[in-house]
């Protein structure tokens, strides 16, 4: 066990490594940079526009800057802000908690497909069974930030027309900052559409799985002992049906965060994913590339953690 965790930690740091070649170099390689919002102003010199790229290194070579920007991550230095001028760290903090409230509640509503799609394989054929099926696939094919679009045009449209608000309008009130139902009020709706994809994809892959540990020899054994659907489910089917679900779960949290970039600038939630639209949209390098390396780290420590997990669930996984 101790050689598979060292083992999949050096491929972690690895695909780190390469992650951070490849994102600052693109970014880097894209016009912009600190110098972008002075040069409208016309007692700017092309001296002055040399000078601001000296002072944040941008005329060293590429490879020079990745090297030095390296450095500095290593000491958990992301460098600064060329908007704010705030640490890269302090905005990425700034932002983070809106956001890990946003994925957790995604997340957690999104595990509720592991039941539903227990419930439907113990009533495989019936009604709810296919009505299910029927409703994933349909689902699977419903983009859901298009959802969100056609739920906040019909949501706005009623809101104008009647003065009913169902669900919250897009846009956040900074003077509502210290009230917290305000901003659980605000993640309604995204929760639930970050939700979808974990509904569709955890029950389907459930019910397969347990399908499947239903025909086994070993759930017929436990029939003819005796004992009861309850014990059978917690104990034998459950554990059996978590090996998947597991790597699925991992496999998930990018596009978790993925998801949570494109409904907070649909619904105009102040998070990392907002705070990645504005670093692009104003060739803010620093805080680009910091956002980037920060989201990598979770993936890939979660898919680092999912490994463990699968490898204590099913040893053969060590060999």
């Amino acid at each position: 066990m101790r050689r598979f965790i060292i083992r999949r930690a050096i491929q972690s740091v690895l695909l780190l490594l390469a992650i951070s070649f490849i994102g600052f170099m693109i970014v880097h390689l894209a016009p912009g940079g600190p110098e972008v919002k002075f040069m409208m102003d016309p007692r700017m010199t092309p001296q002055d526009i040399y000078n601001i790229r000296e002072h944040y290194g941008l005329n060293d070579p590429l490879p020079v800057q990745y090297g030095k920007w390296l450095l500095n991550a290593s000491h958990l230095d992301l460098g600064v802000s060329y908007e704010s001028l705030y640490p890269v760290t302090d905005e990425i903090m700034r932002a983070l908690p809106n956001t890990l409230i946003l994925i957790t509640a995604g997340m957690v509503l999104g595990l509720l497909g592991i039941p539903i799609g227990i419930f439907i394989a113990l009533r495989r054929g019936r009604f709810t069974d296919n009505l299910v099926r029927v409703l994933t696939v349909a689902g699977s094919a419903i983009p859901s930030w298009w959802l969100g679009l056609l739920i906040l045009l019909g949501t706005s449209n009623l809101a104008i027309s009647t003065g009913i608000k169902i669900l919250p309008l897009p846009g956040y009130n900074a003077a509502e900052t210290n009230n917290p139902w305000y901003f659980v009020w605000q993640l309604v709706l995204p929760s639930i559409l970050i939700a979808l994809a974990g509904w569709l994809t955890y029950s389907r892959i459930t019910r397969t799985q347990v399908l499947d540990i239903l025909s086994q020899d070993y759930i017929r054994t436990a029939h003819s002992k005796g004992l009861n659907q309850q014990d059978i489910n917690q104990h034998h089917i459950l554990k059996n049906a978590l090996i998947p679900i597991i790597t699925t779960f991992g496999a998930q949290l990018p596009l978790l965060i993925g998801g949570s970039i494109i409904f907070e600038e649909i619904f105009s939630l102040p998070g990392i994913g907002k705070l990645t639209i504005d670093s692009l949209t104003r060739s803010d390098f620093p805080v680009a590339i910091g956002v980037l390396m920060f989201v990598s780290l979770v993936s890939v420590g979660a898919l680092f953690i999912c490994d463990i997990l699968y490898a204590l669930v099913d040893p053969r996984v060590r060999y």
